[in-house]
């Protein structure tokens, strides 16, 4: 229910992607692709589109395996410079307020920053996001989706269904923007 109100208010969702294990090594192309599609699937069924953004999770070494085959299946990679921590149990407007200020007071300007949110049970709920966003109001700041800092008219990705024919766990799904 959190994703799909959250999309529903005109929240922008991507999708974070972590191999399991850290190590695409261990998983053939197909195996790659499969995952990687059946993770946007999920979020596909609970909002009728696919995301095209991704930030993949931080590994050591970095794995450019995994980024090209997003790539190669039309997502589109992102970073982010503000962890609102809300993994941490923090208020996140307390992060927020601290992050600006430093920026500021090392820049002697105002930064621009991409901010990444968790969905995990436990992290971010509904109710943080009026404090969030009365604090970047009040810090001068201008709330812009990511889509809008690209230009992006098309932020999701609309994808057929995974299709398994009986008794094959191989899966094809046709993407384009939407």
């Amino acid at each position: 229910m959190v994703v799909q109100n959250t999309y529903k208010k005109g929240h922008l969702i991507g999708m974070t992607y972590r191999v399991k294990n850290d190590d695409s090594s261990k998983l053939t192309d197909e195996e790659l692709k499969h995952d990687i599609l059946e993770k946007a699937h999920i979020i596909e069924t609970l909002i009728h589109v696919a995301p095209k953004y991704v930030r993949l999770h931080y590994t050591e070494p970095e794995d450019t395996r995994t980024e090209h085959m997003l790539q190669k299946l039309g997502f589109v990679l992102v970073g982010y410079n503000l962890d609102s921590q809300d993994y941490a149990h923090k208020p996140v407007e307390e992060v927020y307020r601290s992050a600006f200020r430093r920026y500021k007071e090392t820049y002697d300007a105002k930064g621009s920053f991409i901010s990444v949110q968790y969905d995990m049970p436990g992290t971010i709920k509904a109710s943080t996001v009026p404090h969030m966003i009365n604090t970047i109001n009040d810090e001068g700041y201008t709330m812009v989706r990511l889509d809008g800092c690209l230009n992006d008219p098309k932020p999701y990705k609309k994808c057929k269904s995974l299709k398994r024919e009986k008794g094959n766990t191989s899966a094809e799904e046709e993407c384009h923007s939407c």
